[in-house]
């Protein structure tokens, strides 16, 4: 028999980020770190966090005012910020950055006076997050759309001004019907089309459908409250393969392998590849001889920290240790210093690092603000492509080979670009913290044992 491992598969880059946002404030804070709901939805995940020392609620209530607090990659809705802030807590935002997108979409809606509506599951937190960012004071109302029957029946109190967001980790093929059904329900509805759909989710989608041309049963690795889990499975059977929702190895069932040819196997967003490490171990104990084959290609994403993981990180870096130094030169300037010049100068040095290490703070704050700042933007130029050129069109554009090829290049030069740039800040920042470092050593030897 053979086993066939799906690629891309388990963490994505946003729960890789959420859980890393936890478990460095276990490390760099004093006390509980209080996690808003699951960090994600794994069990094995959450209770490696809480035997760490996490502990998760539901509310801002629960959480004692002043401690650390963490809202969960799912994302909240925005009056989580305010209660958080009433409370005292020292709130960190660890919602995927694709959540926080489809966020700042559903806000402009509002603010441009449209009504929205959600397509999504409505006690999924996400999409009470999503819903919790709509300004009902500047706009009609929200509603949310989980089938193509919903979509068939519902009644927005405003058509004219209509738009649509979806949730990010919904089934891609469902979803599409169900936006179809709204755009021939309300011509003038206006949305991202599906790029909702997160890139994590999409992949994994792909990737079981490969595993479905070949595999007559698929594991899927991951928990029955997680949505993209379940959208794994039901991929699975609608090409019509046996799939099997497994939390660990120990729920496989000899039983299921019997008569099989080729096993498929993948992990949900929210499963870490442990799990799929266990499950291997455990097929090729029940089945001697496994032959075990990779498909597809891993992912390298990586999202950046939040901004205030960064300046925790900043306050929390420890000095760096005086540069030695060779005596000073006999008949210098600093031969001639009194006591009381020497203590001036250290004050003078201390000072300067104070503002370098502020003005570093600074930056690191407005890079999150113009991060987030550009993906509203990217929003908007894509809502107003895709009013402007039919998907046709646009996917013409997009299998040309000479765009093709010219799109390639341009995301290099990009990547090559911000390399560049972040090289340049990090060598400016070692370079002024050695020039304090080494002032520092300088005035250390001014005081009386160096007269």
């Amino acid at each position: 028999m053979e086993l066939r491992l799906a690629n891309p598969r388990g963490f994505c880059a946003g729960v890789e980020r959420a859980i890393m946002v936890v478990d460095e404030l276990l490390e760099l804070t004093d006390g509980p770190v209080f996690v808003r709901h699951e960090i994600v939805h794994n069990r094995i995940v959450v209770d490696e966090l809480r035997r760490k020392g996490a502990v998760f609620v539901e509310t801002i209530d629960e959480i004692p005012p002043g401690a650390v607090a963490v809202v969960s990659a799912h994302g909240a809705p925005s009056k989580v910020g305010a209660e958080a802030k009433a409370r005292g807590l020292r709130l960190f935002d660890a919602t995927c950055p694709l959540v926080v997108k489809v966020q700042l979409e559903v806000l402009r809606h509002a603010r441009q006076g449209r009504a929205v509506i959600v397509v999504g599951h409505k006690s999924h937190p996400e999409v009470i997050g999503l819903v919790g960012h709509y300004d009902r004071e500047a706009g009609p109302g929200v509603l949310v759309v989980e089938s193509e029957a919903d979509a068939g029946s519902v009644d927005p109190p405003i058509v004219e001004r209509l738009g649509y967001v979806t949730q990010t980790t919904l089934s891609f093929d469902e979803t599409d019907r169900i936006v179809e059904i709204l755009k021939r329900r309300f011509p003038a509805i206006i949305g991202p089309r599906t790029s909702d759909i997160c890139y994590a989710t999409q992949n994994r989608q792909q990737a079981v459908v490969a595993l479905a041309a070949d595999c007559d049963l698929i594991l899927v690795i991951g928990a029955a409250h997680s949505s993209n889990s379940m959208r794994l499975r039901e991929t699975a059977e609608r090409l019509g393969s046996v799939a099997r929702l497994i939390e660990t190895a120990d729920d496989i069932a000899p039983g299921w392998l019997v008569g099989r040819r080729r096993v498929g196997l993948t992990a949900s967003a929210s499963a870490p590849e442990h799990l799929v490490a266990g499950v291997v171990e455990r097929l090729r104990r029940l089945l001697p001889g496994l032959a075990v084959v990779e498909l597809g290609e891993p992912e390298h994403m990586v999202f950046r920290p939040p901004p205030e993981l960064r300046a925790l990180r900043l306050a929390n870096r420890p000095e760096r240790p005086a540069i030695p130094r060779p005596p000073t030169k006999r008949g210098s300037v600093m031969d001639n210093q009194k006591p009381a010049e020497a203590v001036g100068m250290e004050e003078v040095v201390r000072s300067v690092r104070e503002l370098a290490r502020g003005a570093r703070g600074l930056v690191e704050q407005a890079g999150g603000v113009a991060e987030r700042e550009v993906a509203m933007i990217l929003t908007v130029s894509e809502q107003a492509r895709d009013r402007l050129v039919s998907s046709k069109g646009l996917e013409q554009g997009r299998r040309h080979p000479l765009f093709g090829a010219l799109r390639a290049d341009a995301h290099r030069a990009v990547d090559l670009g911000f390399d560049a740039v972040s090289i340049a800040y990090v060598t400016a920042v070692d370079v002024v913290e050695n020039f304090l470092d080494q002032s520092r050593g300088s005035t250390a030897k001014l005081g009386p044992s160096a007269a």
